[in-house]
């Protein structure tokens, strides 16, 4: 698993998220949207993937 992954939310911004701050995946209009926790800040993020599509870019083994 990545220790962080670089993403596009769906309105085309890239961010980047350290995996062990995710706490929720959800799917809101067939895309998966991130939910974060870091340091008591809260942040969800409506990426333009799949829900399929981002588990294989989180799970995917770094190079």
């Amino acid at each position: 698993m990545n220790d962080f992954i670089t993403i596009q939310d769906s309105a085309g911004a890239t961010h980047i998220i350290f995996t062990r701050y995710i706490t929720n995946l959800t799917i809101q209009n067939g895309t998966a949207k991130i939910h974060i926790n870091s340091g008591g800040s809260n942040m969800t993020v409506h990426t333009k993937y799949a829900i399929k599509e981002l588990m294989d870019i989180i799970l995917r083994q770094p190079e």
